[in-house]
């Protein structure tokens, strides 16, 4: 069996193919019942119960009795020959599989964890508990929960200051050890002076018999806390916190976490599965999780109940196969791999482009280097080509698109949202939806008859006269150029900035409109000073998605521009863009090195887009930390 095939679906883990000496045929059915005795483990009882009443009803001559004594009490009674088979949460020591008269396989059925749970008056807030933290208040080194500790785990809970009363297991338990194990993995204190076990010397606290045990006193006794295995602590909708895993993420325990944790370690999964998955890799884990194993010998003397036992483990496995494809039909598997199939293909189309761009540009960057990104000069026929002008076009064009539309865009957004009568904001918005979805060849149309007339007289020479003394503003009224560029983008733009900020001004609760006018705010200072600020991750995103689509344009771009490749400081200058100079010259291009030049711009214009785009996403970054952290 590999060690991948263990895993299954959700918690559950399917069993595989069975050692030679357990495989057998079905059991004949004998006279009278046969009767299966097991012990062991308390936390996979429910689940256990469910199976065994199952198997019983597929085969009424077969009967699966089994005590939820706790893991220690089960690997006792397998010791001793008492029972068919044992389970437990814990995987048996070398020194106990010495002590089996005959070898003893472990098989893991189900995964679990141990959760903190606390009984703490008055705080409602879920806590989050560090790996020192935990180690402390078992060690007894932490006593108070206003602990400095715990309060800096626990930013703006207000923790009590109060003796914290441990609880913890009285019996020899699977979920102890699975706890113990953890605490010496992240604690030299505790390994040297506890260790790890289903039963060890308590530095503090008093014990409960069993999950329910210390389930019971954690709910009757205040300012408690113990640990329990999560179905109980959900079963009797106990709080429980989150713990810190070796990623430094504080993560709750659940079927994803747990998971995640089984999976961080399945590639490694030792032949006998004897393994520990506490505190694993990866910031999805759950650090205090662990499989639970029926623990069957490998050789029983009698055939019946050896045929018995073998068909049971067979109906298991072909049962949670039979789970999992009844699940992946009609459920969330379904659906998870058919999105994560669409997310993958997004990855495999990046990744193809960045392959092809790179590799069909190499004899440029062979030839140029990176003087191909600080050049001026593209001459196809001297086999010279230099980037920097489409470069400065690009980006002079994009910055003029944004300064433009911008405001334009964030005030019509405002007013559509906030002021605007409803018949009216509804008229205008659909305008301005159609407005994005129209062609560019349209606006560049639209530019070649209107703008570039009108820029050319009278409006450059207005600016020259008015703001000559600028550099922007100098030089002869062409009509065309990265003035002409910057505006026909604008245009094209401003409808995306309008329709998503927008939407993301509708959002804001009315609640945060109505506080603020309650304490005599005005309209327009509810709405720039609170409305404004909730909604700035939308606004943000939809100005960077205008960046994005000005960078890219290409028809409307090539139509006003003039297309001329050279680095001018004045707008009304002629110039080039990148996707521009693609446009005109790919179909042209004769020589080897020339297409090799063109599919570099390409590329340089992909960095370029991903480089802005990562900005992008630090700024978005930093305003959500200062909005988080604003008092």
């Amino acid at each position: 069996m590999t060690k991948q095939n263990c895993l299954v679906a959700g918690s559950v883990l399917a069993l595989g193919l069975l050692p030679w000496s357990l495989v057998s045929t079905m059991p004949a059915k004998a006279a009278g019942t046969i009767l299966i005795n097991g012990a062991g483990a308390t936390f996979p009882y429910p689940i256990y119960a469910k199976w065994f009443n199952e198997y019983h009803q597929l085969h009424p001559d077969i009967q699966i009795n089994y005590q939820s004594i706790g893991s220690g009490g089960g690997i006792r009674q397998l010791l001793a020959g008492t029972v068919d088979f044992g389970a437990s949460d814990g995987p048996m020591s070398d020194e106990q599989l010495k002590q089996a008269k005959v070898k003893v396989l472990h098989f893991p059925t189900v995964l679990g964890a141990d959760v903190p749970t606390y009984n703490l008056p008055g705080v409602s807030q879920e806590l989050k508990f560090t790996p020192d933290a935990l180690a402390g208040i078992f060690l007894g080194t932490i006593k108070k929960w206003d602990d400095g500790q715990l309060v800096k785990a626990n930013p703006g809970v207000k923790l009590p200051s109060k003796d914290i009363f441990v609880v913890h297991r009285s019996d020899g338990s699977g979920t102890t050890y699975v706890w113990t194990d953890y605490l010496s993995k992240i604690s030299p204190e505790w390994k040297s002076k506890v260790g790890t076990g289903a039963a060890v010397s308590w530095p503090v606290g008093i014990g409960g018999k069993g999950n329910e045990g210390v389930a019971g006193m954690v709910q009757q006794t205040p300012y408690s806390i113990g640990y329990v295995e999560l179905v109980y602590a959900v079963q009797n909708k106990m709080a429980y916190g989150r713990v810190q895993n070796s990623s430094g993420v504080a993560v709750k325990a659940g079927v994803a976490s747990v998971t995640a944790a089984a999976a961080a370690v399945a590639r490694n999964m030792p032949d006998d599965f004897r393994v520990s998955i506490t505190n694993p890799p990866g910031k999805d884990a759950y650090p205090i999780a662990s499989f639970t194993w029926l623990l069957i010998p490998e050789t029983i003397g009698d055939p019946v109940r050896k045929s018995a036992i073998t068909g049971f483990l067979q109906w298991r496995g072909a049962a949670e196969r039979a789970t999992l494809f009844a699940r992946l039909r009609t459920g969330d598997e379904a659906a998870h791999l058919l999105t994560l199939g669409f997310a993958a293909a997004i990855l495999l189309i990046a990744g193809l482009l960045v392959v092809e761009l790179f590799s069909n540009s190499a004899e440029a960057r062979h030839k140029f280097g990176l003087e191909f990104l600080f050049t001026s000069r593209w001459d196809p026929v001297a086999g010279q080509f230099g980037a920097l002008p489409f470069i400065y076009g690009t980006l002079i064009t994009s910055v003029v698109a944004l300064v433009l539309s911008v405001p334009l865009g964030l005030g019509a957004a405002i007013f559509l949202s906030e002021l605007a009568p409803p018949r009216v904001s509804d008229a205008l918005t659909f305008i301005i939806e159609l407005l994005a979805a129209v062609p560019s060849v349209i606006y560049g149309l639209l530019a070649v008859f209107a703008l570039v007339p009108l820029l050319r007289d009278p409006i450059q020479p207005f600016l020259g006269r008015t703001f000559g003394f600028v550099p922007l503003f100098q030089g002869p009224s062409y009509g065309v150029g990265f003035l002409a560029a910057g505006i026909i983008l604008a245009i094209m733009v401003v409808p995306f900035i309008i329709s998503i900020s927008r939407e993301s001004l509708l959002a804001v609760p009315t609640e945060q409109r109505e506080a603020a006018l309650a304490l005599g705010a005005t309209r327009w200072e509810s709405t720039w000073h609170v409305v404004v600020p909730y909604a700035r991750l939308g606004i943000t995103g939809s100005i960077f998605l205008a960046l994005a689509r000005a960078l890219g344009e290409t028809m409307a771009v090539t139509m006003v521009i003039g297309n001329t490749p050279q680095i001018a400081a004045s707008l009304f200058a002629p110039g080039y863009t990148i996707p521009a100079v693609i446009a005109n010259e790919f179909t042209e291009a004769t020589s080897d090195i020339h297409l090799s030049a063109l599919i570099e711009l390409g590329l340089v214009l992909f960095l370029l887009t991903i480089v802005i785009n990562a900005f992008a996403r630090l700024m978005v970054l930093a305003t959500t930390r200062r909005g988080t952290t604003h008092p």
